[in-house]
């Protein structure tokens, strides 16, 4: 009789999503692959199986690309091909799930500050160079049935939704550039924020993260807000 009930409660979701043209989004904070926290991954795999989306987002900084940063890093950290080839398996592992789970949705994948740290690095040792690794850089970003966007200043907008990566720290920033609701990530801190601006109730939603605070590629993010939304 409950395996009835739950059938009969999803079949009437569908049918009143689609009367009413309910449209879902599923967003997804920053993953740091190859530290990313996969309890968390589990999580909101479980959770896109509930909902069904139409689309879903993963907001930026799929990858870390630690090795390619100016933190100091401990004698025997992960070294850039290693974390490569572990991180483009996370990357595509990820999205392949998600994909299983999802078939019919919309899948989008944004670019974060993290991702762009090889082009950034290039450009200032060897700008010679910044062709070559932009073009092997690109590969990582491919995903089977995934739309990416490939310059961290694009946005995404759906539903008259705004979808980035971010920039600014504080709530409410980036919906009052943009005059319009918007999801991001960046910060690690999960928050919903509205704002009355011209007879328009705006909100602002920070997806938090789904990365391992405790690793050291991670140590910059205070591990209190080990959160996701």
């Amino acid at each position: 009789m409950l395996a009835q009930h739950v059938c009969r409660t999803q079949a009437t979701t569908e049918v009143l999503q689609e009367r009413f043209s309910i449209k879902t989004i599923f967003c997804i904070g920053d993953v740091h692959a190859p530290f990313q926290d996969n309890k968390a991954i589990d999580k909101l795999c479980d959770a896109i199986k509930k909902e069904s989306p139409h689309y879903i987002v993963q907001v930026g900084d799929l990858y870390d690309f630690f090795s390619f940063s100016r933190f100091p890093k401990k004698p025997g950290a992960i070294n850039a091909v290693d974390e490569l080839e572990q991180a483009h398996e996370v990357a595509l592992e990820f999205w392949r799930r998600i994909k299983s789970l999802a078939p019919r949705a919309s899948l989008y994948q944004l670019l974060g500050n993290h991702c762009v740290r090889p082009l950034k690095l290039s450009v200032e040792k060897s700008p010679e160079l910044y062709a070559l690794v932009q073009k092997s850089w690109k590969e990582l970003f491919k995903f089977k049935g995934v739309e990416t966007l490939l310059d961290v200043r694009d946005d995404l907008v759906i539903e008259n939704i705004v979808f980035e990566h971010g920039f600014y720290s504080k709530p409410g920033q980036h919906l009052r550039e943009n005059m319009q609701s918007t999801v991001i990530g960046h910060t690690h801190r999960p928050w919903v924020h509205y704002e009355q601006i011209r007879n328009k109730l705006l909100w602002e939603l920070n997806c938090g993260y789904v990365a391992n605070p405790s690793h050291e590629a991670l140590s910059y993010s205070r591990k209190r807000f080990v959160k996701w939304v």
